[in-house]
């Protein structure tokens, strides 16, 4: 779901008006597809670089919640040029608003931190600009479309329990995770409310993913 940011020269009803908000068309946040749809059980892939550094397979974990959101396979190719820079290509006719999108992170921070509880707490942020590209009224131009939001992820690691699918255990190494995901969308300076809400953001969107570990 969504919260508005309660600003008081914004009201909610012109903000819902305003299609280039991002999330409130599909695919204009490429990891929530389709924001506020319930999303069906998808894989997940981290590696591990070293002994204590571990990271997320872009390419993979992109494909997979675009194509799990869509219900079918919908993403035939996803490629990272540059840590700053990842790529998303449809299938032809797979999504009715996106040929291809690309994503530029502008912005990336993080922190290991220890919760409460003694166990240890990833967090870490990347503020995103999209633009999506798809087809247009006018023949041999396509259609952009420019959404600027910042995730941001808090990683916990949840108690283990008995749970005969998940993978073999392994010293160190949590069976599951619990990931909050808080979307911050802002408005972008050729959106006519722009000057309403220049440098804060309209909407927070909050979505919770739960990650049981498969492999050993």
């Amino acid at each position: 779901g969504y919260e508005l940011s309660g600003q008081k020269w914004l009201d909610r009803a012109t903000l819902m008006g305003d299609a280039g908000v991002a999330g409130f068309q599909m695919l204009s946040i490429a990891n929530l597809p389709d924001v506020g749809k319930p999303v069906p059980s998808f894989p997940l892939r981290f590696v591990a670089a070293d002994g204590r550094t571990v990271a997320e397979d872009r390419a993979f974990n992109l494909a997979s919640i675009i194509d799990a959101s869509l219900g079918k396979k919908a993403v035939e190719a996803v490629t990272c040029e540059a840590p700053d820079r990842t790529s998303v290509r449809f299938a032809a006719g797979a999504a009715r608003n996106a040929e291809r999108i690309e994503l530029f992170a502008n912005a990336r921070e993080s922190e290991l931190s220890v919760g409460a509880d003694g166990a240890e707490v990833f967090v870490c942020a990347e503020l995103v600009r999209q633009v999506t590209y798809g087809l247009s009224r006018q023949f041999g131009v396509a259609r952009q479309a420019v959404t600027e939001y910042q995730n941001f992820f808090t990683y916990r690691p949840l108690p283990p329990r008995a749970d005969t699918t998940s993978g073999p255990g392994r010293a160190g190494v949590p069976d599951r995770v619990a990931c909050n995901l808080l979307t911050a969308a802002y408005l972008q300076p050729q959106d006519p409310l722009f000057f309403r809400s220049p440098s804060l953001p309209v909407v927070v969107y909050a979505a919770e993913i739960k990650m049981r570990r498969l492999g050993a």
